[in-house]
This record gives C-alpha cells, structure tokens and sequence, in this order.
C-alpha cells in the first residue's frame, strides 16, 4: 500500500466530453516562453521563511495550539449562524486521491461582536468526511474578512491532524498571500497555504489547483473544477491529455514543453497569456517526437479570462530507437524506488539486459528493468507489448550520474515512470548547487557501480493522484558487468545451473529462440549464440 498520511480510495474522474475530433499539438520550442522549472527541488518545501520578528513561535508551538483549537486573532463570544454555504476544497488536495474541485454545503457562521469574522466546519459533512469515515465537527476555519482586499484565514488543523496556514504576515509569514471577499465569495488564490508535515518539521505548499473558495449564502456557486487525466505514454507517442472542467471553466489554455516544469502562479500567467486556447472538456493529443520528458502546462479561465484553475500533467515519449544502442552485457539493478513508496515491496536485485548508447560512452539504458522483478510482477500488470521499456542513465560524468524521465512499464496505479533530482538541474546554471545539495549520482569506475543518493528519485504513477511524482528511493545501485562483444564469456558451474533466458539483438525477451543470433543470459552472465 502506498505511503501516504491519509489513506482514501480514488475518486471518479468526470466524464470528457466526446465527438470532437481530436487535435494534435506539437510540443512548443521552450525558447518561446520564459517558463522556469520548479523552484525547490527536493520535496517541493516552501522557501519563504516566518518572519525574523515571529522567530520565539516555532512550528512545533504553532502546531500544538492549533490542536488545541484556540484561535489567534478571531473575536471570543457568540456566533450567529448566517444559514448554508457553499466550500470549494483545495487544502486536502496535497494529499493522495483527493481530487480537486470538490465543493459541498456547510453552515456559516458570523461574530456577533465583529461582523466580517466567519468561521466554518469544512469537514463536518462532505465527501471528504464521507471517504474517511469521519466527520470534523471540532475544527473551525476562521476568516477575516472585514478588510474585503485583504482577507485572511486562522491557523487551522484539519481532523486535529494536518495543519494548514495562510501565508501572510497575520499568521507570521514573510508573504501575502491573501483572499479577497466580492460578490459575496470569499477566494484564496493558489498557493496561498502551506501544509505543516511534522515528521520532516518542513512547510509544503498545498491549495496547488483552484485554491480556496467559501460562497456565504445567496451567493452564485460557480464550478471551477479542473484537472488533466491520461497516461503517461502511449504505444504511437501520441498521447491524449483529457482537460476535464466543471461547467463555469469558459476554456482552457496549454503549452507543451521538452523537460519538468510546474504551473507554478507565475508559470500560470504566461500560459493563459501565450497558451494555445481549447474548450473546457477536451481531449488534446500531444505527439511525441522522441524519448524523454514533456510537460503539459494548462489554465482554466472564467468568462472574463481570469485564471480559476491550473496544473500540469507529465507525459513520455518510448521509441527503441534500435540503432542507437548496443547490447554490451547485463546489469544488476537493485530497487529502491517502488520499494520506498510500497511498504509490501522488499527491496530486490534484478538482472537486465544492459545497452550503451553508440554515440556517447557511459549513456546507459536497462532494457525492460522490472520484467524480472517478483514481488511487482505479482502486484502489478508489467506490459512491454509493442515496445521495450527502459530506464535511462546518464552516467557519462562520473560525478554527475542523473536517471532521465523513463516509463518503465510497471502498471500498480496506471503507467509507472521514474526520473531523478540531478536530470532537472544537468548542465543548467545551478549544476554545482545541485551537485552540492547532493542531487546526482556517482559512478565508480573501480567497481562497476552506479549509486544513487537516497530521497533523488520521483516515482509518478498516471492513475494515482492524477501522476503526481512522489520523491523517494531507498539504496538504489546498478551494479554494470559489461562484456566486450559479449560473445566467449566463460560460465561457471553455479550459472550453468541456472535458467537461461533469451532476448533478441533489441534487448527484447524471446521465448524460443530460433533462427538467429540471441542474446543468452544465465545467472549474471551473458553471451551471444545462434540458433
């Protein structure tokens, strides 16, 4: 089962709408657009810091009295209930299967001594409570709204469990994010609050999609719900990205781009700025045009053009491109990656088939790595149909090792594809900060080994948490027994012992071998025969 803090089932997708041809969009030139890759790689922690005049109030004493329920700043005395409300969730999303654009009732109450100041119950009732089987009926959201422009919310502890914090200097943040009231709704903008994770003791930014809406009553509910569904890779490198909106997104806007990006508040701009345009439910085909990473950066806008929705969905070009490599011996591969997300997995070693790339030495792929791995194999749905799966790795630099963006055919929660820390920061400016904090790999020529730090390598699955990459890894090493020409390499009484196994001249399994030249691997060695 995954490693997560609330474990809920996936919530259905809504239904794109259908009959409309399908377009093709070419990925753009990143040259065009001043896009920039995520700030802060590690496990995307918030750089802004508590303001140096707060410093006597640690997270931990902000954490405990949240728990305790006393609120900061809101007004004591009575509350008038106001009647029914409508909540827009985007606190919860940063957690697994909570899909965005939820919205339920809930019931509104007013200060009676400061009108303006209104609290509420967000997880009461709703399909949050309903999912886990509880409701919150101790926890309240407390909101300032009497300055109109400046909105703000209370510290709030969500199930007398997950903190949350609007980021502005009333709740001791060197930021302002604040919400605003008009027309009767109360709005939060994206990344507008951190989640405080008390195992790491760090800041997470969470409200990441639409943000945070609160319609007091008579006010017009709009449904801004958005999100984009698909795999990750599809067999003709022509993947279908789903834009699935509520029915108040006027359209959509998106920009394709080679590498790892975020649809970060700025991001944002410039997509609905110079994005190309669709209508709300769509489905958008992006083809492929060679292996690696693309991002597909999207908006969701109002009427009135106004950005009430964002996000990003990864997607990966597999071609085997057969003539680039060659087969130069096997590889023992020992998982860490799975292994650090699944507490049923044990940490495994693996033998695959292992491939240089013909025009840069020490650029590595192992050809369908977990095909042979025996815990996934039984828990998951391993596919090579139609083509091999690879990870790639980069190991041309000894010290600066990275695992580029490689699907790799294991199907737990939908397609799985891996990628490291090092292969965002490779040959960019900030290489040596990112060498610093420890992001690439190493190769060791002395011992054949690759080593990968632990916590540098993101596991994305395109059916869990709509293929969020999730960091981790845990002891992962490819250990290279490479073979000059592979052919006449002796075997031992141990490995004659063991099964053999064949694969073409692409790397690809063969059951029975026949007519031709195979690659034979027994145990940890391999040679080439004919048959």
């Amino acid at each position: 089962m995954k490693q997560t803090y609330i474990a809920l089932v996936s919530l259905a997708a809504l239904a794109a709408s259908a009959g409309a041809a399908t377009p093709v969009v070419n990925r753009a030139d990143r040259t065009q657009f001043t896009l920039t890759p995520p700030a802060d790689a590690r496990t995307e922690m918030l750089t802004a810091v508590r303001m140096s005049a707060a410093e006597a109030k640690t997270a931990a004493n902000a954490h405990s009295r949240a728990n305790a329920g006393a609120p900061l700043k809101a007004p004591e005395g009575a509350w008038t209930s106001l009647g029914t409300g409508t909540y827009a969730e985007d606190l919860l999303t940063i957690f697994s299967d909570v899909s965005t654009g939820q919205q339920w009732e809930v019931e509104i109450e007013q200060s009676a001594a400061q009108p303006g100041w209104y609290r509420l119950l967000p997880y009461a009732s709703g399909p949050v409570a309903e999912l886990l089987g509880v409701g919150d009926t101790e926890n309240y959201l407390y909101i300032n709204a009497t300055d109109p422009s400046k909105v703000y919310a209370e510290d709030f502890t969500a199930f007398g469990a997950f903190m949350f914090s609007n980021m502005v200097p009333e709740m001791e943040w060197d930021s302002s994010k604040y919400g605003t009231l008009a027309d009767n709704v109360i709005t939060f903008p994206t990344q507008s609050f951190a989640y405080f994770d008390t195992q790491s003791n760090q800041w997470t930014l969470t409200t990441r999609n639409t943000g945070i809406k609160v319609y007091l009553p008579g006010a017009e509910v709009k449904d801004y719900a958005f999100k984009m569904t698909g795999p990750f890779h599809a067999s003709d490198n022509k993947v279908d990205v789903n834009l699935v909106c509520g029915k108040d997104v006027s359209n959509v806007k998106i920009v394709a781009l080679d590498g790892d990006y975020e649809c970060s508040d700025e991001n944002a701009a410039i997509v609905a700025d110079q994005g190309t345009a669709f209508p709300g439910n769509y489905t958008v085909s992006i083809e492929m045009e060679e292996t690696g990473m693309t991002t597909v950066l999207a908006v969701a806008l109002d009427s009135e053009g106004k950005i009430v929705g964002k996000g990003e969905k990864y997607i990966f070009g597999v071609f085997d491109d057969n003539d680039k490599w060659v087969t130069v011996g096997t590889a023992e591969f020992t998982e860490g990656i799975y292994t650090a997300s699944y507490t049923d997995i044990a940490p495994e070693t693996v033998t695959a088939v292992l491939q240089e790339n013909t025009d840069k030495a020490g650029y590595y792929r192992l050809v369908n790595p977990y095909a042979g791995h025996t815990q996934i194999e039984a828990a998951s749905k391993v596919s090579h149909q139609g083509h091999n799966h690879y990870i790639y790795i980069d190991a041309s630099r000894p010290d600066y090792v990275v695992v580029e963006g490689s699907p790799v055919g294991v199907d737990i929660y939908g397609d799985g594809a891996v990628y490291s820390l090092g292969a965002r920061y490779a040959g960019t400016t900030v290489e040596e900060e990112a060498k610093a904090a420890g992001y690439f790999g190493t190769f060791d020529a002395g011992t054949h080994t690759i080593a990968i730090p632990d916590d540098t390598v993101f596991l994305g699955e395109s059916e869990y948490d709509n293929g969020k990459f999730l960091l981790g890894n845990e002891g992962t090493k490819v250990v290279l027994n490479k073979q000059a020409g592979i052919e006449g390499v002796s075997v031992s009484e141990t490995e004659k012992r063991a099964a053999a196994e064949y694969f073409n001249l692409q790397g690809q399994r063969v059951a029975n071998p026949e007519g031709g030249l195979f690659i034979c691997r027994q145990g940890s060695k391999v040679t080439k025969v004919a048959k």
